[in-house]
């Protein structure tokens, strides 16, 4: 019996065997739809537990359009989705997640990361309580919680537990205040965004905001990986 049904909406005929029969050597049963119509009503009729979905489909709504539906639909919205895109932009990238994706796959892609990114995916979501995120930070990077929490436009407290403790409170999936041992504001996200180990927990709560400018969580993660490097490369005193 397979461990977990994917959906892959993919209107090229010889592109949906190839990947479907590597799902099913990869104990994944697959079901299949070949543009944004199908894929809802696929959908909401087999249940998947993931869906993997091209950027370009034919009629009148693309790849960033069905997640949008997919994460519209009350009954639909929890479901992860892949993206899977021959773009490379950064605006591009930005376009699939702003979409509702919970994570993109750029082509040209093997089938090995095919298969590791739907089961990440999955391992994720199956983890964790509705309303509730928990896990490693060795095992997801604060940068793909984050990216999760803003595709999906989340409102609450995001725990850091790591080199530095902290908060990050977000509004509607923005980050609009941020507490670090010491520092508060922009600074203490741009302490708490580069964390790599240690727990994160994200719950529903009350937020409490304490920065001016608020900007995609993108141009935050930006910017605090810019400025970690800069501190790591100050000699040590």
């Amino acid at each position: 019996m397979s461990r977990y049904r994917v959906l892959l909406v993919e209107p090229n005929a010889e592109l949906r065997l190839v990947f479907s029969d590597y799902f099913k050597r990869s104990g994944l049963e697959v079901v299949s739809a070949i543009d944004a119509g199908s894929g809802l009503d696929t959908s909401r009729r087999e249940c998947p537990d993931m869906i993997a979905c091209e950027v370009e489909l034919p009629g009148g709504a693309d790849g960033l359009e069905f997640a949008r539906a997919l994460r519209a639909d009350h009954d639909l919205k929890s479901i992860p989705i892949l993206i899977l895109s021959g773009n490379i932009t950064p605006e591009e990238r930005w376009e699939a997640i702003s979409s509702g994706a919970d994570d993109y796959l750029m082509k040209p892609f093997t089938m090995r990361e095919l298969i590791y990114r739907c089961e990440r995916l999955i391992s994720f979501y199956r983890s964790n309580e509705p309303g509730e995120l928990s896990g490693d930070l060795t095992r997801f990077k604060s940068t793909d919680v984050l990216q999760m929490l803003e595709a999906n436009q989340a409102t609450g407290v995001l725990h850091i537990d790591g080199n530095h403790k902290g908060e990050i409170h977000l509004l509607d999936g923005y980050i609009c205040g941020c507490f670090a041992d010491e520092f508060q504001g922009e600074e203490a996200a741009y302490r708490l965004i580069p964390v790599r180990d240690g727990r994160f927990h994200f719950v529903r709560a009350n937020i409490t905001s304490n920065i001016e400018s608020i900007r995609s969580t993108t141009e935050f993660m930006m910017e605090a990986f810019r400025r970690h490097d800069e501190r790591e490369k100050q000699p040590a005193r």
